[in-house]
């Protein structure tokens, strides 16, 4: 036994706890108020650099719902001290003038999600008008990992079905899906707001699919305004044939930011079918199922930190060999698990799963490699 332990909880699917950070720093990208373009930048060390965005129209000045020019959005551009992610919040403090240059004073209230992907919270802004009368609001803010360029594709194993809404389209090889693409843009107000789901463009590759075949994946995505998306896709691989279920959701603010009651809840539900399009590759060989979770051990001050690795079973193997690229590495059953470490907290680690020969069967690369960010400090930890 490991004595006193805690478990990062959140762990998704894919088996990518977070988007390992970039050198320097991670970008997130969203709105405020839901219409308002925000930038955040935080480091691999768990340090907010700056924040640039706007507040939405003042929602009152003097006690009074304000609908007139003294309503205007005002520009937040923070640039630091940096201040530190503790327990996955922060706060931001600073001040700003609005197109009258009067004096505004502003506060940012921000949660990191469990597995580093997102960033939500709220803007409070206030100060005098040239027009007289205090105005203050109090805003919304919801930001996704920046993505990447966009993956080019000219072809997927499995493609989407000719006329299908959703479009979903992929590759599968080894136990995992990767290259995914899909619509999960929603109607509001009588207007199509697409968004689209680039597996690769938003560092969610490989997604494991399980021995029966299913898959998960959820997260959220930008749409043509910059307005974050949720979406959940779920599905089953069998054979040449694989389907599922979409569904998305985004916020819709008619009003500016000026009411709550402006804004309304877009949503969609929708099956989707696709068909193989190209062989797979086969399993000529072993492979091996598995998910990683980061793990500390021990107190306040004195943490261990280690990855663990859950096998969930194989084909074609009884044993595999886990490692992180580079660094230690196991021997684990199909069904057990093991922990690597310790290893420095706050950074990213690959680790592979390579399912050991079975008497007569070939051996084939292993699963691909999943990336994993092990927090320390900046972590939100959950006693086991």
């Amino acid at each position: 036994m490991l004595g006193r332990t805690a478990l990062l909880a959140a762990l998704l699917a894919t088996a990518s706890l977070a988007l390992a950070p970039g050198a320097g720093a991670t970008t997130y990208a969203g709105s405020t108020s839901q219409y308002a373009k925000l930038a955040l930048k935080i480091t691999t060390g768990g340090t907010v650099t700056s924040l640039t965005t706007e507040t939405g129209r003042l929602q009152t000045c003097g006690e009074e719902a304000a609908h007139d020019s003294r309503a205007d959005p005002v520009e937040i551009r923070w640039r630091g001290p940096s201040v530190a992610v503790v327990g996955g919040r922060f706060h931001l403090a600073g001040t700003t003038t609005d197109d009258y240059k009067d004096a505004w004073t502003f506060a940012v209230d921000g949660t990191v999600s469990r597995d580093g992907r997102a960033v939500t919270g709220q803007i409070t802004a206030g100060g005098p008008t040239t027009f007289g009368g205090d105005c203050t609001g109090t805003w919304p803010i919801d930001a996704v990992l920046a993505p990447r360029a966009p993956h080019r594709q000219i072809s997927h194993m499995f493609q989407s079905r000719e006329g299908s809404f959703s479009d979903v389209s992929f590759d599968y090889r080894n136990g995992a899906v990767t290259h995914l693409t899909a619509r999960v843009g929603v109607e509001c107000n009588g207007s199509s707001l697409d968004a689209n789901v680039d597996s690769t463009a938003y560092g969610l590759d490989p997604i494991r699919v399980t021995r029966q075949g299913r898959f998960h994946v959820s997260g959220g995505v930008l749409d043509g305004y910059g307005v974050v998306n949720h979406y959940v896709i779920s599905g089953r691989i069998s054979g040449g044939k694989a389907s599922g279920r979409i569904s998305s959701w985004r916020l819709w603010d008619a009003g500016g930011g000026i009411d709550d009651r402006d804004v309304v809840t877009c949503k969609r539900a929708a099956t989707w079918h696709s068909s193989q399009a190209t062989a797979p590759a086969t399993l000529s060989g072993p492979t091996a199922y598995f998910d990683v979770l980061p793990w500390r051990v021990g107190r306040a001050g004195a943490w261990r930190y280690y990855l663990q690795v859950s096998v969930s079973g194989c084909l074609g193997a009884a044993t595999v060999t886990v490692a992180v690229v580079g660094g230690p590495h196991l021997s684990a059953s199909c069904h057990g698990s093991v922990k690597l470490g310790p290893l420095a907290p706050k950074r990213r680690y690959r680790v592979s799963v390579a399912a050991n020969r079975a008497t007569g069967a070939k051996h084939v690369a292993p699963s691909p490699p999943s990336t994993v960010y092990l927090p320390g400090d900046d972590g939100v930890w959950v006693r086991t």
